[in-house]
């Protein structure tokens, strides 16, 4: 499980941007959803020279305990609902949810097709190890940035 964890996907892309850029190159981040989020990990972390960052839905992270556990006890059940549940029937509900407004709709078969094929297990693990609950609150990365809300999604974007 250790591999699913936010850290984990952090240092791993970290490690392979390392290994394909020269040390000093400037690095422009731009990441959506939870890639804002492995984006913003990267940058706390500080081992790139990340010159900016462009994000997308991105979220800073739950600021207290309280929130961290309400928001654990949903991924609990999201979990429970992936294993229980056939993949197309779970990405189905996943991708009518508010959260996706009008984005998504003309390319749900296809993110349908591109899904039913995941070994459920594994997506569960994911979910558990990687989900909002676990990572760490970073908005002081962005404190001093602007943010664009849509409309249509109730999401935000935040450009660095």
């Amino acid at each position: 499980r250790s591999d699913y964890t936010y850290s984990a996907v952090v240092d791993s892309v970290t490690k392979r941007i390392q290994n394909e850029l020269p040390p000093t190159t400037p690095i422009h981040l731009i990441g959506y959803s939870m890639g804002g989020r492995v984006a913003l990990g990267i940058a706390e972390k500080g081992a790139l020279p990340v010159s900016s960052l462009i994000l997308e839905s991105a979220h800073p992270g739950l600021q207290t305990n309280q929130e961290k556990k309400d928001r654990a006890i949903q991924e609990e059940k999201l979990a429970k609902e992936l294993e229980d549940q056939p993949l197309e029937t779970f990405f189905s509900n996943w991708y009518d949810q508010p959260l996706f407004g009008l984005h998504f709709k003309p390319f749900k078969d296809t993110l349908l097709k591109s899904k039913i094929n995941h070994k459920q297990t594994s997506l569960s693990e994911v979910l558990k190890g990687y989900c909002t609950s676990q990572q760490p609150e970073v908005s002081h990365i962005w404190s001093t940035h602007w943010a664009i809300h849509t409309k249509e999604s109730q999401t935000s974007g935040f450009c660095f």
